[in-house]
């Protein structure tokens, strides 16, 4: 059986809102991209991974195993 230091996951389904058109609202409907690991406590880093033909940028979380937040953090800023 393989083991999985960390998972690279999206932040987001789409990219981030401009702040003119920001609807706070609209983006709760986004937080079980984000919210299943607050309820797991699996720590996660998330991080600017690209931009968008919009100029935004793109989000990836990274999630590592339970307490092992140095794995995360060294994928993050490696």
């Amino acid at each position: 059986m393989a083991s999985v230091d960390v998972a690279i996951v999206p932040a987001l389904p789409t990219t981030a809102p401009a702040f003119e058109g920001y609807d706070l609202d609209a983006s709760i409907g986004s937080s079980p991209w984000t919210g299943v690991f607050n309820l797991t406590g699996l720590p996660v880093l998330t991080v600017p991974c690209g931009m968008s033909t919009q100029g935004l940028p793109i989000g990836m979380q990274i999630v590592a195993q339970a307490f092992d937040e140095p794995a995360a953090l060294r994928v993050g800023v490696g």
